[in-house]
């Protein structure tokens, strides 16, 4: 299954309805004459508009004014014998935020238990108003667990293209094997193209800047690779060795090239070796340096590979489609908390993998703001699939299978060269609770699979 075991995506208890009500508070804790009103519910969020009576502000703000009067050093008066008059003058700014976020706590608190509503994370306060005199007014806006109802799995219907694999295939995957075996060999009279190696030197001048050009001797590049940058390369198309070619090439700002990034350069490039890349023959010794014991082995080997990776592919489309029917028979929202908990977890994950393949982070230009709106809306779906899921398998009492559990733990047993019991006993609870989550909701997939209507693409 793809995109839908999302970790913050574990639902409170009884997801499948309301969730548990805090405990009710002692009245007299009460903010006294709290007023508000919803002005805005979705499944994921409410937003409410709640006013406290200026009385009790001013209170609140008489409160902190003591406090501050305490503690204030004020010229010409022993501390905590300042008049009242001069705390509040000189200290309202000081005594307002506190006054404001104690009031504001107290309020969420009540309005919380009074809506019967349990947030995914901390509300959020916007103040409207709060002058001396009139009334505390502010937004809050809570995110909560949607609250769902049954989940509707009949009449589901799918149509998945089952893949052949074809002759085509099969020997687009020897010329690849055979490329990657290339060797250098003779232009034979033309000038060069795409492919092509060349080896040359470079002199970069900074069109911007004054100091001298910068030098490059015995720089190797693929034609039409990317190398650089792709006016070098289009200006490399048809030339010889000798020859001398120029292009300028603007590095924009972004460009992960961070010694040039911004700049724009003329770029002199002498061509002094050149070779074109020349695959060896698709027979039995290509095959026997691949490990096949012939090319008719390699091609049976290709062509299994080939149709378990189209079998998997169709799997993939199965669930894809499956789920995608699912929630639009059953639509819900995403809580935002949990989608922004999800991205950063992909987005870490992201920037450790890169790091493993060698790149350097922090002198290369990367827009993380740019790359996690796109990661977006995958994830969002992610997580509505996580809730929808979640749902069916409580419905319908789907337990995590065990044996799959243990089948996602054996890979890493045999990596630590430990016993599964034993794996599984070092896990935290959280790291344990992710993959029963993750197998118990692949299990209530399967329970749509079975259920659904699965028609063949014409």
């Amino acid at each position: 299954m793809r995109d839908t075991a999302v970790s913050p995506a574990a639902p409170p208890a009884g997801s499948g309805s309301s969730p548990p009500a805090e405990p009710e508070t002692d009245p007299r804790d009460r903010v006294p004459g709290l007023d508000f009103r919803v002005e805005e519910s979705t499944q994921t969020k409410r937003r409410i508009r709640a006013e406290i009576p200026g009385e009790v502000f001013e209170e609140a703000l008489q409160v902190e004014f003591r406090r501050i009067r305490r503690k204030a050093r004020i010229p010409g008066f022993r501390r905590g014998k300042a008049p009242k008059a001069v705390i509040e003058q000189r200290f309202l700014g000081e005594a307002r935020d506190p006054a404001c976020q104690k009031l504001l706590v107290a309020a969420t608190r009540d309005i919380l238990v009074e809506l019967d509503l349990e947030p995914l994370a901390r509300p959020r306060w916007t103040l409207r108003e709060n002058e001396r005199g009139g009334p505390l007014v502010a937004d809050l806006e809570v995110s909560i667990w949607p609250r769902l109802g049954k989940m509707d799995f009949e009449g589901i219907e799918v149509t998945v293209a089952k893949r052949e694999v074809a002759e085509a295939e099969i020997v687009e995957t020897l010329e690849e094997i055979a490329r990657r075996q290339a060797r250098p060999g003779p232009l034979e009279g033309r000038g060069l193209r795409d492919a092509d190696l060349v080896t040359g030197d470079l002199r970069e001048t900074d069109l911007a800047s004054a100091d001298p050009p910068r030098a490059t001797d015995g720089l190797h590049l693929q034609v039409g690779a990317g190398t650089y940058h792709p006016a070098l390369h289009e200006a490399l198309q048809g030339a010889a060795v000798g020859d001398t070619v120029v292009a300028t090439a603007h590095f924009g700002t972004d460009s992960p090239d961070r010694e040039r990034a911004g700049k724009t350069v003329r770029a002199q490039f002498t061509v002094k070796e050149a070779a074109t890349a020349v695959s060896p023959p698709i027979d039995d010794d290509l095959a026997r340096s691949v490990g096949a014991d012939s090319l008719l082995a390699l091609r049976g080997d290709i062509r299994d590979r080939l149709r378990k990776e189209a079998a998997r592919a169709d799997r993939r489309e199965l669930e894809q489609k499956v789920l995608a029917a699912f929630l639009e028979k059953n639509p819900v929202e995403a809580p935002e908390p949990m989608v922004d908990a999800e991205l950063e977890i992909r987005i870490r994950s992201l920037a450790a993998t890169m790091a493993r393949r060698g790149v350097d982070l922090e002198n290369t230009a990367i827009d993380w703001q740019k790359q996690a709106a796109e990661m977006r809306p995958m994830v969002e779906n992610a997580v509505r699939a996580g809730i929808v899921l979640d749902a069916l398998a409580e419905q319908e009492e789907i337990e995590a299978d065990e044996e799959q559990i243990e089948a996602r733990l054996r890979p890493v047993a045999e990596a630590q060269k430990k016993t599964v019991a034993a794996v599984r006993a070092s896990l935290e609870g959280a790291a344990l609770g992710q993959i029963t989550t993750e197998v118990r909701r692949a299990g209530a997939l399967r329970f749509l699979e079975e259920r659904a209507r699965v028609e063949p693409a014409p």
